[in-house]
C-alpha cells in the first residue's frame, strides 16, 4: 500500500520535476546558493514535511521509516541504510535544525517567489500538500492531531497562494490603469510596478531613496521647517536596452503622485528632435519640446550627441543653451533626464558648467545578467500566451550567457536584444507549426528548443 500511494507521488513529482528543475536551479544561481542543488532543495523540503507529521505522535513507526527510506532512494540519497541513522536525520533535518518541529512555507517555494520564477508555484505546493496527506495516511488512520496539523499546513499554503494570486491581479489592474490617458496611481502602486521590473537592483535603490529624500523634505515644509533646494535633474548612465526609457516613464507618474508634477507624462526626444539644420531652426524646435514636457520629465536620449562637434553648422551646444535656460524658468514643473553610454556622458557634462550644476543626481543601469535576460524572455512568453520546454530555456540561457560574455557598447542589446530573439523564436515556431493539421492549444503555445535562433 505504501509503495503504490508512494509511485503515484513519484510519478507526479517526476512530471512536475521535468519542468521546475530549470527554474530552482536558476533562482538559487541568482540567489548566490553554490551549495544546494534544485534536487537537494526538494527533497530537504519533502524530508522536513515528513518529519513534521510523523513526529506529531513522538515517535517514527515502520511506515513511517519505510516512506522516508522510499523517499531518500527516490532522491538519490545513499547515505542512509539503517533505521537508527535515518531517525537521526529526521531529527536534524538537513537545512532547517532550528524550526524542524515547526510548518512553514517550503523553502524551494521562498526561493522561487524572490526571484520571481513563479510559474509553476502552485503546482508544487499541491504537491507538498499532497505528500503530506499521504504521510498521516500511511497506518491508515488519521488522528485529530494531524487532522489539525494537515489543515494548519493547508492554511500555510494556500492562503499564501490567495495572497500572492491576488497580489498579482492587483498588479496586472494598476498595469492596464497606467496605460491609460490621464491616469493617475498612488505611490504605493508606482513603487510596486517598480520592483516588479527584473533587474535594476541599484536603480531600485537609488530610485527609493530618491523617494524617501522628498518625502521627509515635505514634511519638514508642512512644519514649517527649513528644506533643501531640490535639484530633481538626473543623468541615466547605461547601455541600450537596459530600461532606461521604462523606468524614466515611471519616474514621471511617481514624481506626480508626489507633487512635483502637474501632470506627469513623460516627453522622449534625441537630437534630431532638438536640433534643426539652419540658424534660428534649434531654439524654436528646442523651445517647443520643452514646452510640451512642462509638467512631466522631458527624456533626451544619447544627451551627448548634443555636444558633439560637426564642423561650423553643427547647433547642438544652441540646443543645450536653450534647455538649460528653460529648465531654470520652470524649475518648479519641469525635470530633465539626459541618458547615453557612461563614458560619453561624463564628456557631455563637462562640456558647460551649467550641465553640472543640474544634473547632480546619478542613476547607473547595469546591463541585464544571462538569467534576468531568460527571465525577460519567460516574462514575454507569458504575457503572449507561450509556453517554454526545458530544452528551449536551456538553449536560451546558453545564447543569453555567450552573448553576455561578449558584450560591448555596440553589439549588446541587453533588453532589445531578448525581444529580438523572442520575435524569431515566434517566427521559427510559426514556420514550424504551420502545415500540422488540426493544431491543438498545446502546439500552438508550446516553444520548442528548435525554434529558438542559434544566434
Amino acid at each position: 500500500m505504501i509503495k503504490m500511494e508512494f509511485n503515484k507521488f513519484k510519478r507526479n513529482c517526476l512530471n512536475l520535476y521535468n519542468d521546475l528543475e530549470l527554474d530552482l536551479k536558476y533562482a538559487l544561481i541568482e540567489l548566490e546558493i553554490d551549495d544546494m542543488s534544485a534536487k537537494r532543495l526538494l527533497y530537504v523540503n519533502f524530508f522536513h514535511i515528513l518529519n513534521i507529521f510523523s513526529n506529531i505522535d513522538g515517535c517514527i513507526d515502520k511506515n513511517e521509516a519505510e516512506l522516508l527510506n522510499l523517499l531518500r532512494l527516490f532522491f538519490g540519497d545513499e547515505s542512509l541504510d539503517d533505521l537508527e541513522r535515518l531517525s537521526q536525520l529526521m531529527r536534524s533535518n538537513f537545512l532547517e535544525t532550528d524550526n524542524y518541529k515547526e510548518l512553514s512555507m517550503p523553502s524551494s517555494i521562498t526561493v522561487l517567489q524572490a526571484t520571481n520564477y513563479i510559474e509553476f508555484i502552485d503546482r508544487l505546493k499541491k504537491l507538498f500538500f499532497e505528500f503530506a496527506n499521504m504521510v498521516i495516511k500511511i497506518d491508515d488512520k488519521i488522528t485529530k492531531e494531524e487532522s489539525i496539523l494537515l489543515q494548519k499546513f493547508k492554511e500555510i499554503l494556500f492562503d499564501n497562494a490567495s495572497d500572492y494570486e491576488i497580489s498579482n491581479l492587483i498588479q496586472e489592474t494598476n498595469a492596464k490603469k497606467y496605460n491609460e490617458p490621464n491616469s493617475s496611481l498612488n505611490i504605493e502602486d508606482l513603487l510596486n510596478e517598480l520592483n516588479q521590473l527584473t533587474g535594476l537592483k541599484k536603480v531600485k535603490e537609488d530610485v527609493g531613496q530618491l523617494i524617501n529624500f522628498i518625502k521627509v523634505q515635505q514634511i519638514r515644509k508642512n512644519k514649517g521647517m527649513a528644506i533643501q533646494a531640490l535639484t530633481n535633474h538626473l543623468v541615466f548612465y547605461g547601455n541600450p536596452g537596459t530600461g532606461k526609457t521604462t523606468i524614466a516613464r515611471l519616474l514621471s507618474k511617481i514624481y506626480h503622485s508626489l507633487g512635483l508634477l502637474s501632470k506627469g507624462h513623460l516627453i522622449e526626444v534625441d537630437r534630431s528632435g532638438l536640433v534643426g539644420g539652419y540658424v534660428g531652426q534649434t531654439a524654436l524646435k528646442t523651445k517647443q519640446i520643452v514646452e510640451q514636457a512642462i509638467g512631466g520629465i522631458l527624456f533626451i536620449d544619447e544627451a551627448y550627441t548634443l555636444s558633439s562637434s560637426d564642423g561650423n553648422n553643427d547647433y547642438g551646444k544652441e540646443a543645450i543653451e536653450v534647455l538649460l535656460k528653460m529648465m531654470e524658468d520652470y524649475r518648479d514643473d519641469l525635470i530633465v533626464i539626459v541618458a547615453g553610454y557612461p563614458t560619453k556622458m561624463n564628456d557631455f557634462l563637462n562640456t558647460n558648467p551649467g550641465l553640472i550644476s543640474r544634473f547632480n543626481k546619478h542613476l547607473e543601469f547595469e546591463d541585464y545578467k544571462p538569467l534576468q535576460m531568460l527571465e525577460i524572455f519567460k516574462q514575454l512568453a507569458i504575457k503572449s500566451d507561450y509556453i517554454l520546454t526545458y530544452e528551449a530555456r536551456e538553449k536560451l540561457f546558453r545564447i543569453f550567457s555567450s552573448a553576455y560574455a561578449s558584450r560591448d557598447e555596440t553589439s549588446f542589446g541587453n533588453a532589445r536584444f531578448v525581444r529580438n530573439v523572442f520575435e524569431k523564436t515566434l517566427s521559427n515556431q510559426a514556420n514550424r507549426i504551420v502545415l500540422i493539421n488540426n493544431l491543438n492549444d498545446s502546439i500552438l503555445s508550446t516553444i520548442e528548443h528548435i525554434d529558438i535562433p542559434n544566434s
